[in-house]
């Protein structure tokens, strides 16, 4: 179940692919590539390529070239442009309201987001920092930030009501657990309860035969909790703020918030749960569950100093994280199962990190209680 931190590094990158990016620069986004300057980052990513070059005039740039989605429907490609697009001007709105989030790039057109065959392109200020290290300092700082990023998410839709169904409607969540849970029971289930051959996972499809009987349990855990009932805390969230979608400066403050990509609209507890869950993958490798304790009161306190919630939302953060983590189990197999083993490269952290997960963070997590609650966070 645990989640190792991704060092920062930079790969060569060779004269074409250098060549290549130069022109779309300078090209769509009338920027020009310092000759020599362009590494590429050698962070495992599943759909992406991210690059790191000075740009003359400007600094230093990061150039992102995402390629998650079907590129085989139009429909389903120009959805995923549209939804890039809508994704970023969000963020930029965001960004203008105090949120530590990198100033993105409008090509010639005014786009964020420039269409190069079938690959998105995404051009944005670099940010300096390093990955989230487990240090007390950034549990504070991350909970402080994620804060900010809530309250100023809430007050943007105050401002703009009808941004909350624009957003849900233009960033749709891929296979969200609601969609995927009635598949799961319906069919998904006794698709995977059994051996079903030729598979190019078998060593997942058997973790999850092995383990189907405690998805079921977090699956009605989840279901019995109220982390998907109307009525919680609600607003604009990142969605994927994990321990290597974060940078942090040497004195431990947070730098920017990374991978902006899936931003969108739910309760804000979904957020805080799927963030602790990560970090709890990360500090307890080399830490004790009673000393991650500490650090979560860290986190939820400048969390709440920033925006607080009802105090019966903050029991919600173990629902909230298995449910990320259900939802993650049936989105890749669904892929794996009905859509041509699409982004297999996703399907390993089902049985290293997610199915752990479900089994091993409800005994992390029992110390949430009302009174611990009162006692450490408000």
């Amino acid at each position: 179940m645990f989640v190792k931190t991704e060092e920062i590094k930079l790969a060569v990158v060779s004269v074409e692919e250098a060549a290549m990016l130069a022109q779309i620069l300078v090209e769509q986004y009338g920027l020009e590539m310092v000759p020599g300057s362009l590494g590429r980052f050698t962070e495992k990513t599943a759909a992406s390529k991210f690059y790191k070059c000075d740009a003359r005039g400007t600094g230093p740039v990061v150039i992102k070239r995402s390629f998650w989605y079907d590129a085989s429907s139009r429909d389903a490609f120009a959805a995923a442009m549209g939804a890039y697009e809508k994704a970023y001007a969000l963020s930029e709105a965001l960004r203008e309201r105090g949120v530590v989030l990198a100033k993105t790039f409008q090509n010639k057109k005014g786009s964020y987001v420039t269409q190069i065959g079938h690959e998105a392109v995404i051009v944005s200020v670099f940010a300096d920092g390093s990955h989230f290290t487990s240090r007390d300092e950034e549990f504070a700082a991350s909970g402080a930030a994620l804060g900010v990023f809530h309250r100023e998410g809430a007050a943007y839709l105050k401002e703009n009501p009808e941004e909350a169904i624009a957003i849900a409607k233009d960033i749709p969540v891929e296979k969200p657990y609601e969609d995927s849970r009635p598949i799961y029971e319906k069919s998904l289930r006794a698709e995977l309860a059994v051996d079903h051959g030729d598979c190019a996972a078998k060593d997942v499809c058997a973790a999850i035969r092995e383990q189907i009987g405690e998805i079921d349990k977090a699956m009605d855990y989840v279901d019995a909790s109220a982390v998907t009932s109307a009525g919680l805390s609600f607003g604009v969230l990142h969605n994927d703020f994990h321990t290597n979608n974060a940078l942090f400066l040497p004195d431990g403050r947070m730098s920017i918030f990374l991978d902006i990509d899936q931003i969108g609209v739910g309760p804000h507890i979904w957020d805080v749960g799927n963030t602790l869950f990560s970090y709890g993958s990360n500090f307890l490798k080399n830490h004790t569950a009673e000393e991650f304790e500490s650090r979560v009161a860290k986190f939820l306190r400048a969390y709440r100093r920033e925006f607080p919630l009802p105090m019966a939302e903050y029991k919600l953060i173990l629902a909230a994280g298995m449910r990320w983590d259900l939802m993650r189990i049936w989105r890749s197999i669904r892929r794996h199962r009905y859509e041509n083993n699409r982004l297999p490269e996703l399907l390993p952290k089902i049985k290293d990190r997610l199915i752990p997960r479900l089994v091993g963070m409800p005994k992390v997590f029992e110390f949430l209680t009302d009174e611990w609650i009162k006692d450490n966070v408000l």
